[in-house]
C-alpha cells in the first residue's frame, strides 16, 4: 500500500510499505519541481540530480526550453532571461484506492516576476505491481496569461543536440551503453532519436550488485498534440537522456483563448522488459485514461 510523508523542505516521500519509491521536490530552492530519487527494489536509484555537466537536469522532471524567448531550461542566465515555475499554494496530496495523488497549481514566470502561464498539474503514482514495477502518470494543463505564447527549442537543424523540451529522464551514469527499445522497433540511438513512437524504454545497469538493472519507459497519451512524438535520446560516455519531444520538429504557439493539455505515463521497472511487456504496460496506461 502506498503512503506518503510531507517533509520540512517541502518534498514529498512516497512509500510502498517501508520502501521509499520516490521523492517529489516542490520547494522553491530550485526553479523546477521534480522526482528524485526514483527507486526500484530495495532503494536502488535510477535518476541523477544536478549532474556536473548539466546541473539544471533534475532526475524525472518537466520543463519547457523557451517561452517567448525566455529560457526555462537552464537556470544560469540573467533574471530577465530566465524562467521558473512557482507553486501557488500548497500541493494537495492524498491516497485513494491504493494510489497516491499529487495536485498542484503552478505559475510559469520570469525571475523578475512577469507571469506567462498557469498550470494545473495532476500526478498519480500507481502501486507496485507483481513484477516490482510501478507507474507515475502526469497530466499537465497549461493556460496562457499572454495574448500569445511561443514555445520553442534549440533547433536540431542548427545544433546536433537540439530538439529537446518537455518531460525528461536523466538516468544515473551506469545506464551508459544500456538497452534502448521503442514501440516502432528502434533499438539504438540512431533508430530512435528524432523518430516518432508511442513509447520508448531505456534500461541500464545499477550500482549495488553485479546483476542489478532497471529501466524507465515513457508513454505518450493518444490525446496529446502531435502524437506520437519524436523521442529525444542520448547515450554517450557522460550523458544519458530520454524524452518524448513534441517540439523536436517545430515550435508551437498557444493563444490566450487556448488550453494545452499533455499526458504521459512513466513505467519504472526492475531488470529488462521485453517489447511485449512494454506494449502491454502501454495499453494498460491508455486504458486507464479516457480522452475526456
Amino acid at each position: 500500500m502506498l503512503t506518503y510523508q510531507m517533509n520540512k523542505d517541502q518534498s514529498i516521500d512516497i512509500y510502498e510499505g517501508t520502501q521509499l519509491l520516490t521523492t517529489y521536490h516542490v520547494g522553491q530552492s530550485r526553479l523546477k519541481n521534480y522526482f528524485h530519487p526514483v527507486n526500484i527494489g530495495e532503494g536502488y536509484p535510477l535518476t541523477l540530480d544536478q549532474p556536473y555537466d548539466h546541473p539544471w537536469h533534475h532526475g524525472l522532471y518537466f520543463t519547457w526550453k523557451y517561452i517567448n524567448g525566455i529560457n526555462f531550461w537552464e537556470d544560469t542566465g540573467s533574471p530577465e532571461q530566465t524562467g521558473r515555475m512557482t507553486n501557488v499554494g500548497e500541493p494537495q496530496v492524498t491516497v485513494e484506492s491504493g494510489k497516491c495523488y499529487i495536485r498542484q497549481v503552478l505559475d510559469w514566470e520570469v525571475l523578475t516576476g512577469e507571469k506567462f502561464m498557469k498550470e494545473h498539474r495532476n500526478i498519480t503514482i500507481q502501486p507496485v505491481d507483481q513484477q516490482g514495477g510501478y507507474r507515475i502518470d502526469f497530466d499537465f494543463s497549461f493556460k496562457s496569461l499572454k495574448p500569445m505564447l511561443h514555445f520553442d527549442r534549440t533547433s536540431p537543424e542548427e545544433f546536433p543536440w537540439g530538439g529537446y523540451a518537455g518531460l525528461s529522464f536523466r538516468p544515473v551514469r551506469s545506464f551508459g551503453g544500456g538497452t534502448l527499445l521503442s514501440s516502432e522497433d528502434g533499438d539504438d540511438v540512431k533508430s530512435i532519436h528524432g523518430h516518432t513512437a508511442k513509447w520508448c524504454d531505456f534500461t541500464g545497469r545499477l550500482d549495488g550488485g553485479r546483476e542489478l538493472s532497471g529501466g524507465v519507459a515513457m508513454f505518450g497519451h493518444t490525446g496529446n498534440p502531435r502524437h506520437p512524438s519524436p523521442y529525444y535520446v542520448f547515450d554517450t560516455n557522460d550523458l544519458q537522456f530520454l524524452q518524448p519531444a513534441l517540439l523536436f520538429n517545430e515550435a508551437m504557439v498557444l493563444n490566450e483563448s487556448q488550453d494545452l493539455r499533455l499526458r504521459y505515463g512513466v513505467y519504472i521497472h526492475e531488470g529488462a522488459a521485453s517489447k511485449d511487456q512494454l506494449e502491454n504496460q502501454y495499453q494498460q496506461y491508455i486504458s486507464t485514461y479516457t480522452e475526456g
